[in-house]
């Protein structure tokens, strides 16, 4: 019986139009589901940076030659802060407090080094992690100190093999007492002093706001100074707007950070773009396969119509022809999940040799919207053989 249905059916159909048309199918379906997975593994990236410093911006203005000469000033206005402070971008915003005072660093017996050092606080809202010790009053015995990574880069690879002096380990340098020494019109004062933490998203030398304030009312000049940096926690990075309003006001950030947000934006927007490729490649390929459908309903319609006649339902024919649909639906899954493993594994192991870490493997989301698409094209399928065949009987 499935023979005859066979011959009759499938007889004279060209196997070179489904060939084509399952072409089409998986690649629209591979293109598919590649974009999705890279969209999802730079989503992901994108999220974890807005969790860390993407966000954050430090803004300052430009040092020219007027500035040189005192012609002009680097420091931002009570006026320019509380513009910048209702941009619709600006989530929260922090001034640095800069030192007015000298400040001198000397090392142990074990670790000999001198050196002059400039201090800056800010809120501690603002610290990408706050030690647990990161507290200072006037009773304390130590002053705290967070330090960029960037720091201890430079002293572990330049300052120390010049020096003779031994490379240290972030956990290592936290143990090194030092001695700090202020000095300003309000005298001279000498305090113990720890690296307590370390900053990737600030790179200064910091102290608590709490200490800073002191030490510049009672050790250096005590007056009231406009900040020179301040830092800026904005809604996206990427957003446009924000490079546009910091151009207008000639401010100054840490662009990398802007770039990234916007080539990860740029990425995702791309990613998008084939993916809807994708889905053309698909709905013509469904086209294709309905077309074919008709067409072996339309050169049967005699043959069909005979085995209605003789007491063949609708289902029985309509089914025969979907065993074979979804046969082959059944092998161009299983082809596009393995170009898909091998593309998304190729791609994200090259993206880890340049120093991104995309992920691991495909997506469940990935494979589910895969089988999805599948089980919609073998449903929309069996639903316009079913009318075609309605229509012929």
């Amino acid at each position: 019986m499935n023979r005859l249905l066979t011959n009759i059916l499938w007889g004279r159909q060209s196997k070179w139009q489904f060939a084509f048309a399952g072409l089409g199918f998986t690649l629209g379906l591979l293109i598919l589901l590649v974009s999705l997975q890279l969209y999802l593994d730079v989503q992901r990236i994108l999220d974890v940076k807005a969790q860390s410093s993407a966000d954050y911006l430090i803004l300052n203005k430009d040092v020219s030659l007027a500035n040189t000469f005192g012609l002009a000033s680097s420091t931002f206005s009570e006026a320019e802060t509380n513009s910048l402070r209702k941009q619709p971008f600006v989530k929260q915003l922090g001034v640095f407090t800069a030192s007015q005072f000298q400040a001198t660093v000397e090392g142990n017996q074990t670790i000999r080094f001198y050196t002059q050092l400039f201090f800056e606080s800010i809120p501690d809202a603002f610290l990408d992690q706050v030690p647990g010790n990161w507290r200072w009053n006037e009773a304390s015995k130590q002053v705290p100190i967070i330090v960029s990574q960037d720091f201890l880069n430079l002293y572990n690879f330049g300052f120390a093999p010049s020096q003779g002096l031994p490379q240290l380990s972030r956990s290592t340098v936290q143990l090194v007492p030092l001695t700090l020494t202020l000095s300003g019109p309000g005298g001279q004062q000498r305090y113990q002093a720890r690296i307590v933490g370390f900053s990737d998203r600030i790179a200064s030398v910091l102290v608590p706001d709490s200490f800073m304030r002191w030490a510049n009312q009672h050790i250096g000049s005590g007056r009231s100074v406009s900040p020179s940096r301040i830092m800026i926690q904005v809604t996206d990075a990427s957003d446009p707007a924000i490079a546009d309003y910091l151009s207008q006001q000639n401010y100054q950030t840490n662009n990398d950070q802007l770039k990234a947000s916007q080539t990860g934006r740029l990425i995702q927007t791309v990613m998008s773009l084939i993916g809807i490729v994708g889905i053309f490649f698909i709905v013509l390929s469904f086209i294709i396969f309905t077309s074919n459908f008709r067409v072996i309903i339309a050169e049967a319609k005699e043959e069909i119509s005979l085995l209605l006649q003789l007491g063949y339902q609708v289902g029985v024919i309509a089914r025969h022809l979907l065993v074979y649909f979804a046969a082959f639906l059944l092998i161009v899954i299983a082809f596009v999940f393995i170009l898909l493993q091998l593309a998304v594994s190729t791609t994200q192991q090259f993206v880890k040799d340049q120093g991104i870490a995309l992920g691991e493997g495909v997506s469940m989301t990935v494979m589910g919207v895969g089988l999805v698409f599948v089980l919609v094209c073998l449903a929309l399928n069996a639903w316009s053989v079913r009318q075609l065949l309605k229509k012929s009987a």
